[in-house]
């Protein structure tokens, strides 16, 4: 599961990468172009797909790495648990839904835009502006706007990233002194000495030896 959710976050951050290719070729590199070819409609029309492409896939990727940190706090504070909750198919509709629900939150944003058509040195172009509907009651749309994708798809999963981090970082510390203590035991136990201590994988299996395991919970940590 836990490479599957870092799979669908490669994915989002590479979908973001390919799609700003034209954005930029378009603004940067195809120079000495018409106002009316720099600022057609087309472009106009791709720039705001541009805008709410790139917002929905970067929500997304905010709440897929959060849905990580939060998994990795269960398998190792709740490990008891994470057999139960972090399994494949749990895995996959959290990507599912990842991917869905914001195009969805993204609505408002959808509408709060248009493309307006203006006049420039006596040349008609095309941008980006608000909408009628994002002006209309002094507003309403714009502000519900700004504080919907400023505060709930970005702010709040940096801040509950962060607490979590931080509880993960501590519950981390907890598992490796568990460890420590258990490994004390087996090495000061005698005949003990022989034991293999096994622990479940996340479809609960045995997987292997505690410190395989333990290695591979630190670089996905590390990496989160």
């Amino acid at each position: 599961p836990i490479n599957l959710i870092l799979t669908g976050i490669a994915i989002a951050d590479m979908l973001v990468m390919i799609e700003y290719i034209p954005f930029t070729l378009h603004r940067n590199l195809l120079t000495g172009r018409s106002k009316e070819a720099e600022y057609s409609w087309e472009f106009s029309l791709f720039v705001w797909s541009h805008s709410n492409f790139s917002l929905v896939i970067h929500a997304v990727s905010i709440w897929l790495t959060l849905s990580l940190a939060v998994w990795r706090l269960i398998m190792i504070q709740f490990y008891t648990l994470s057999p139960i909750y972090c399994t494949i198919k749990r895995c996959k509709i959290l990507l599912t839904l990842a991917y869905i629900i914001p195009i969805f939150i993204c609505v408002p944003n959808y509408m709060a835009t248009t493309i307006n058509k203006k006049k420039n040195d006596g040349k008609v172009i095309y941008v980006l502006d608000w909408s009628e509907i994002a002006t209309a009651h002094n507003k309403l749309l714009y502000r519900i706007n700004i504080w919907l994708y400023t505060f709930l798809l970005k702010l709040i999963p940096c801040v509950i990233l962060t607490i979590i981090t931080g509880w993960l970082i501590k519950a981390l510390y907890i598992a490796e002194e568990r460890s420590a203590r258990l490994k004390e035991k087996v090495h000061t136990g005698g005949s003990r000495n022989n034991i293999i201590v096994t622990i479940l994988n996340e479809s609960g299996k045995a997987k292997g030896s505690l410190t395989s395991r333990k290695r591979d919970t630190d670089r996905t940590t590390r990496l989160l």
